[in-house]
């Protein structure tokens, strides 16, 4: 989610520009952690456990249709403080987005091609959800898993390029998963990804790695799901000119997800999640300080 300047103007100099930074600076830090602390109270409905036995729902676990089509609703709530040198502040953002996307699977690499269908935005204590007037809806994308184990890489729109039709998509990611064709209890995997991203011009590096282990399976209303606990960390980099001053970014962030993943397609049927991020911007003349706590719910439309 950028802004016209850029997608992480946490560190606005206007308040103005600052609230609507905070809408495209949530997107980075939560899909580039991928979603630390204690997974979100905000679970689904109530569900039977499913005990071991001698039937399919003993495991393995069969994952099929990968390719077929999906539609995920992805929703993010950051609560953020930021402080420059004594003053502080608290904001608190979140946003809904509605992607559909597929895989290609007659390519060398895993494809991937899809569309942003709605994008909304709500403030503070506001309880009314805000459609932004750009960028112009659906917004389209590409992306493509560059080595494997890797995470997808946005090909289509650019996200150097601080293109507000990049933030809409980022917002994606959370919603990949690959496991294995069979898993079961204990099954684990990784992927990582290295992206870049733009912050007021300056372009910064994220470093990400997300470790995916099967927990178990649950049984809702006669259909199973596989239980599959996700952590992810990230390290962010960059440096640039602010306002005329040499600055530098340091930052790390952590995360914990629960998702529940239909064997058919690999869809998150339920997901929810939580990360923490601490980045630092430091200058000759000022350093800044922003520690950013983020939940993160995905849902079938």
């Amino acid at each position: 989610m950028l802004s016209e300047h850029s997608p992480l103007s946490l560190f606005g100099e206007y308040r103005s520009r600052m609230s609507r930074g905070l809408v495209f600076g949530l997107f980075f830090f939560v899909a580039g952690c991928g979603g630390g602390g204690a997974v979100s109270a905000r679970q689904p409905g109530p569900a039977r456990t499913v005990e071991p036995s001698r039937d399919s729902l003993a495991g393995p676990w069969i994952i099929r249709g990968a390719e077929r089509p999906r539609a995920q609703r992805v929703d993010l709530t950051a609560v953020l403080e930021s402080r420059v040198d004594s003053l502080v502040r608290m904001d608190t953002i979140a946003t809904r987005a509605w992607y559909h996307w597929s895989e290609n699977p007659g390519t060398a690499r895993v494809r991937v091609a899809g569309s942003v269908h709605a994008f909304a935005v709500r403030r503070g204590s506001d309880s009314l959800w805000r459609v932004l007037d750009t960028p112009q809806l659906p917004v389209s994308f590409v992306a493509e898993v560059p080595w494997a184990g890797g995470a997808p890489q946005l090909q289509l729109p650019l996200v150097g390029g601080c293109d507000a039709q990049a933030a809409l998509v980022s917002g994606w990611r959370e919603t990949w998963v690959a496991p294995p064709r069979e898993v079961s209890l204990g099954t684990a995997w990784r992927d990582s990804s290295n992206s870049p991203l733009c912050r007021d011009g300056i372009v910064l590096q994220s470093m990400a790695v997300r470790d995916f282990v099967v927990e178990g399976v649950v049984l809702r209303e006669g259909r199973l799901r596989v239980v599959v606990r996700r952590n992810s960390r990230a390290v962010i980099t960059g440096r640039g000119v602010q306002f005329g001053d040499s600055v530098r970014f340091v930052g790390e962030a952590t995360g914990v997800a629960r998702l529940e993943l239909l064997p058919e397609g690999a869809v998150i049927a339920s997901g929810v999640g939580s990360s923490e991020l601490r980045l630092t911007m430091r200058g000759r003349r000022r350093t800044q300080e922003l520690v950013q706590r983020s939940a993160l719910v995905i849902a079938i439309p």
